[in-house]
This record gives C-alpha cells, structure tokens and sequence, in this order.
C-alpha cells in the first residue's frame, strides 16, 4: 500500500485494502455481456472463466462475516486477504515474486539508491 494510506492515518483515518477472492457476484458471465467477446481473446477468457468463474466460486455473503470483523478491529492491518483459496494463491504469488527479486538481485544491488 503506497503513501495515501501513511498521509491519511495522520488524521485519524485508517484504511484497509480489502484483497478479496473469487466470489459469485456475476463478473464473468452477466458482468461481461456489455461487449461482444472477440475471438483473439477467447482462450484467455475461458482460462480466466475456469479460473474465477463464478460457477466454482461461493456467495458473496460469505465474505459478509469477515468484513464485519475487520470493521470492528481497534487496530486493522493495512491489508487483508478474505478468501481461503485466495489467501494460498496469494501468497504463493508474493513468494513467487520474491524468488524472482532473489534471482536477480545481483543486478539489483549495483546502483545504491
């Protein structure tokens, strides 16, 4: 989370991003019937589809209990995952992404800024 969220916690506002997993709110199926799907894109829509779909997803009113919490906590964390499954990929992102900072950290640490 960038700098917004340091400015404003000097005037007593606290901000949480709110990271959230694939839920069956209708993106992927009624959400995305404004446009015509274009033939290029078509694998990538159906691994998308696979992947977030909202068939393999839950209601959204599993989330509901979570963000209450998270709403009531005197000292939130700055950002929070909601989603099991998405906690797991999430992370395995963020550890991926650490592994390929590593591989070129030589290159890296050449300049001191």
């Amino acid at each position: 989370m960038g700098h917004a969220a340091t400015e404003v916690e000097a005037l007593g506002v606290k901000v949480t991003v709110v990271q959230m997993g694939g839920y069956d709110t209708g993106l992927f199926t009624t959400g995305t019937t404004n446009t015509g799907p274009q033939a290029l894109y078509g694998p990538l829509r159906a691994q998308m589809e696979a992947m977030w779909g909202d068939a393999v997803s839950p209601g959204p009113e599993t989330a509901a209990p979570v963000v209450m919490e998270l709403a009531s906590l005197p000292d939130a964390p700055r950002r929070l995952i909601v989603g099991s499954q998405s906690f797991d990929h999430v992370l395995a992102m963020g550890e991926a992404q650490a592994d390929l900072y590593r591989s070129w950290e030589r290159l890296s640490r050449l300049a001191p800024g």
